[in-house]
């Protein structure tokens, strides 16, 4: 029988804990890819460990569409994207402090302006840079954790409700692109966390 968290005596945490985020978010550039770009949209995820001192690391991708307000001046005469599509991939590495975290990113960044055609095509646009960011978590629990056994080890799977705030900073190839963007957003976390302590109640294991 697979205890369940009532069917313990005490079950205490190691502070190893790893999670799985992934969720939608909104977004807005300031400065000047605001002369260009609108209210936009998007989704992230990443993944992240926290070993006993609950120092985070992990990797983290961010996908963003923006509505295209103004054309950039680029020397292409190709229609631009009527949602400028922008992709964030890189490093995570903050801290947990208590239910709350605070993390930063340092990502490499791609921003499409026009379509790519086939393989050859020599002529399309696309952006390249790089975007560090500062980003606050703060999970809500949803129900009960669960333990589990895990590659033969107990541990606790808890299911949050994931908020987010953050400001990032994107360099790109194009200085019309290039400022801040604060994104807002909600998200699920999964988290798993390490048990290094237990005892089962005398009831469960005369089942």
């Amino acid at each position: 029988n697979e205890a369940k968290l009532e069917d313990f005596e005490y079950l205490k945490t190691s502070g190893q804990r790893f999670d799985m985020n992934i969720g939608g978010l909104v977004n807005q550039f300031i400065g000047n890819p605001s002369q260009h770009l609108g209210f936009g949209g998007g989704m992230k995820m990443d993944i992240s460990y926290a070993g006993k001192n609950n120092i985070i690391y992990g990797l983290n991708m961010s996908f963003y569409g923006n509505k295209l307000k103004k054309e950039y001046p680029i020397n292409s005469t190709r229609p631009q994207f009527e949602a400028i599509p922008t992709l964030l991939i890189g490093l995570v590495f903050g801290k947990w402090f208590n239910n709350f975290n605070i993390h930063g990113e340092l990502n490499i960044g791609i921003q499409n302006i026009t379509e790519k055609i086939d393989e050859n095509d020599t002529d399309w646009v696309q952006l390249n840079g790089w975007s560090p960011g500062l980003i606050v978590n703060y999970p809500i629990k949803l129900g009960r954790p669960d333990p589990i056994y895990y590659y033969g080890e107990p541990t606790l799977l808890e299911n949050n409700l994931n908020l987010h705030v953050g400001l990032r900073y994107l360099k790109f190839s194009l200085k019309e692109a290039t400022g801040l963007m604060p994104e807002l957003g909600i998200s699920y976390r999964m988290t798993s966390k390490g048990v290094n302590a237990y005892k089962l109640k005398d009831e469960f294991l005369k089942k």
